[in-house]
């Protein structure tokens, strides 16, 4: 019954492999197995939104928007990636 209800919030979450012991930018390791990621989804609407104002902002303002609300350090070059990065 426990590995129904597992496979149940697994399938309606957006989940993915976890690839290295490095957690990425919007994602959370799942808290029933270790080796697949969450979706955050706190952390995604902040990316969403540097993402829409990334058109008239520098990077440097959207990391420090970026860590204003997560409290997560982004580097330029890691700020770049997220930004043109779509999964």
């Amino acid at each position: 019954m426990a590995y129904l209800f597992f496979l149940v919030r697994i399938l309606t979450e957006i989940t993915r492999k976890r690839k290295s012991s490095y957690v990425p930018f919007g994602w959370d390791v799942s808290p029933d197995n270790e080796h697949l990621l969450i979706e955050n989804d706190h952390e995604q609407n902040i990316l969403t939104r540097a993402r829409e104002m990334s058109d008239h902002t520098s990077l440097r303002k959207l990391i420090e928007f970026v860590k204003s609300h997560t409290g997560r350090q982004v580097s330029v070059r890691g700020m770049s990636l997220l930004l043109d990065r779509d999964y």
